[in-house]
Order: C-alpha cells, then sequence, then structure tokens
C-alpha cells in the first residue's frame, strides 16, 4: 500500500509539472515545429502556435521524464544511498579543512 501512495504521489506530480514544461516547450520549440511541417508536410505549426497534437507530445515527455527522475532519486535514497543534498565526494574519508585535528594551533 505505501508503495503504491508513493508511486501515485510521483505519478500526480509529474503530470502536475510535466503538462506545464511541455506548453512552455512547444512555444519555445515553434521555430522547429515550422521547419519539421516544411520538411514532412505533417500540420504541426498553425497562425496561433503549435499544433494540439505538438503539446500534448512534449506534455507525455515531459511527464515521463520527470517521472522516471523522482523515480531514480526516491529508488537511490530507499537503497540506501546518500540522502537528497549530501556531497557525491567521499567527503567522510577526508578530515574538514576547518577541523583542527591533530595539528597545532598556535602561532
Amino acid at each position: 500500500m505505501r508503495k503504491l501512495l508513493k508511486h501515485g504521489g510521483i505519478a500526480l506530480i509529474s503530470i502536475l509539472v510535466g503538462f506545464p514544461m511541455g506548453f512552455v516547450l512547444g512555444i519555445l520549440t515553434a521555430p522547429c515545429w515550422g521547419w519539421f511541417e516544411s520538411s514532412t508536410g505533417i500540420e504541426s505549426l498553425g497562425h496561433s502556435g503549435p499544433a494540439d497534437w505538438v503539446y500534448m507530445v512534449l506534455s507525455c515527455a515531459s511527464s515521463v521524464v520527470v517521472f522516471s527522475i523522482f523515480e531514480c532519486i526516491f529508488r537511490r535514497n530507499l537503497a540506501g544511498g546518500q540522502p537528497a543534498g549530501a556531497s557525491l565526494s567521499a567527503a567522510g574519508d577526508m578530515p574538514s579543512p576547518l577541523s583542527n585535528s591533530g595539528q597545532n594551533s598556535s602561532f
């Protein structure tokens, strides 16, 4: 049940983030869709912007990418990986440059 709630929450967040991202990507990539339409003949750019199917494809692709990123983050955290925000270097093996362990601090 906990897994179902986790995946459902990730899916909901992915949709809420992915669909606006798809809309923005559609607007930003409008010149590319004009080229695509002229070279393939598939209607993808109208007088008011990209076609509806362009927004849907980009929104679904954005949602899948966001879902995959969140899944990897949560799977790594649950598998005993480093917590979110932790340094990626092996800082535990090296003493901190700010610590005085073993050094004489007299001048």
